[in-house]
């Protein structure tokens, strides 16, 4: 390249603006290649939230289905508990999405009871709309091996904690999966030398 240069310039052309030329010829030639190796070393070394796509799309599927399958029965067992319980029938369950939500995609409504998940921003928003009947819930929830457990905590009116439910499952092998174990109830409006009262919910369903 810079021996065509040489042969294009008249010979009457100075030599001051002949080395002026081939200098910015090779300023753009090491340009070029530094480009080449910027963009190599960029690829090679994703932003973080390109591997957290990454390794969302390469969970396999059912594993995905598996929680919120889970998810969805955890759902349903609060959803009954709280009726023979508490004697409350849900009407809206708000459902905060925080940064545990489980991800999962969940229907419009589970049990007759219709699912409304809110981010944080908007949880503040739609206080004045949490009640017995429509309570506000963090729920939060993990999959190990053999055991599952989903956490389902409280408010109502408002931000007024109220209580914890505690759904667990185990594995069966011989339904090849989880079923339930039991429901334990965590009641901070029965508060014991500052912890709140733990009980276990007794229905032959969980025995």
């Amino acid at each position: 390249m810079i021996h065509r240069l040489f042969y294009s310039f008249n010979k009457n052309v100075s030599p001051f603006i002949m080395l002026f030329t081939v200098a910015l010829c090779l300023m753009a030639c090491s340009d070029s290649d530094f480009n080449r190796k910027g963009q190599s070393k960029a690829f090679s070394n994703p932003p973080k939230d390109t591997l957290l796509t990454a390794v969302s799309d390469s969970m396999s599927s059912p594993q995905s289905q598996q929680l919120e399958s889970l998810f969805v029965s955890a759902i349903t067992e609060y959803i009954n508990v709280m009726k023979q319980k508490e004697g409350i029938v849900i009407n809206t369950l708000f459902l905060g999405k925080n940064a545990d939500f489980p991800d999962v995609q969940l229907p419009d409504t589970i049990n007759h009871v219709g699912m409304m998940v809110l981010p944080e921003d908007r949880a503040d928003a739609m206080k004045l709309s949490y009640s017995r009947t429509s309570p506000y819930v963090n729920a939060v929830g993990w999959i190990n091996q053999d055991t599952a457990e989903f956490i389902f905590v409280t408010f109502y009116p408002e931000f007024k904690h109220q209580f914890d439910y505690h759904v667990y499952f185990r594995r069966n092998e011989k339904e090849n999966g989880f079923i339930l174990n039991e429901v334990q109830l965590e009641d901070y409006r029965r508060m014991e030398r500052g912890k709140p009262e733990r009980i276990r919910i007794d229905n032959k369903k969980y025995q």
